[in-house]
């Protein structure tokens, strides 16, 4: 027996209805209509308190989303439940899109025409080309790999930052903490995708906000807890 749940019912119906469809031969229920003992397989988002403990039977949790910060976080989630996430299901479009509208405004001036037109001003800006523009792009997982190859696909210079080494074609990838600095110094546009770990809670502190190219612009996809709020 399988149980799906998420805060929202409605949701919870369609994804019942799409796993049934493409799994007929397993059993799909929902909270309200699960037998928790029986319980070997939990596909959810937002699980409430306490309901892990009443799947004694409970062999593996997959989760509705790339980010397992917060399940990971659970005091009540056993040390030796295999926890799945997703590497893509569909994040991977929606996270570049997302991105590249925002180097492309950088690379037009929007922001700076918006304020113009806010006070009623024209003054003409020097266009600039993608290959004017340098993007570092910190975090080269599924997500970060491919908003990487997309914005050099634009045409924009892209670096990208990783912990461990990587090697994309068309890429710079760089690593470690010479690696970090290296890229912030470089990044004209810095766009973040990095998940929330303990060793990316913080990353964006003041020293390194500081070191980025006067005027840079920064993009963050990945978790808010990667910030710095007062020193940004």
């Amino acid at each position: 027996m399988i149980l799906v749940h998420t805060p929202n019912p409605k949701e919870v119906a369609a994804y019942l209805e799409l796993f049934r469809a493409a799994m007929p031969e397993r059993q799909f229920v929902d909270l309200e209509h699960a037998e928790l003992s029986a319980i070997r397989h939990l596909v959810t988002w937002g699980l409430p308190d306490g309901l892990l403990a009443e799947m004694p039977s409970l062999e593996a949790l997959f989760a509705l989303g790339a980010g397992v910060d917060k399940l990971l976080a659970r005091p009540d989630l056993p040390v030796d439940l295999p926890v799945y996430r997703l590497l893509d299901g569909g994040m991977a479009a929606q996270m570049t899109e997302y991105i590249r509208y925002g180097v492309l405004g950088y690379q037009r001036n929007m922001d700076l025409y918006r304020r113009q037109q806010a006070t009623g001003q024209w003054r003409m800006l020097a266009p600039r080309l993608p290959s004017d523009i340098r993007v570092g792009v910190l975090g080269l997982g599924e997500i970060g790999a491919a908003v990487a190859r997309s914005l050099a696909a634009d045409g924009y210079q892209v670096s990208g930052w990783s912990r461990s080494p990587k090697d994309i074609r068309a890429i710079r990838c760089l690593h470690g903490e010479s690696g970090l600095t290296q890229l912030l110094v470089d990044s004209q546009v810095l766009a973040c995708v990095l998940p929330s770990t303990p060793d990316t809670r913080g990353l964006l502190n003041r020293q390194r906000l500081e070191t980025l190219p006067q005027g840079a612009m920064l993009i963050n996809a990945g978790r808010g807890d990667l910030l710095d709020q007062d020193a940004l």
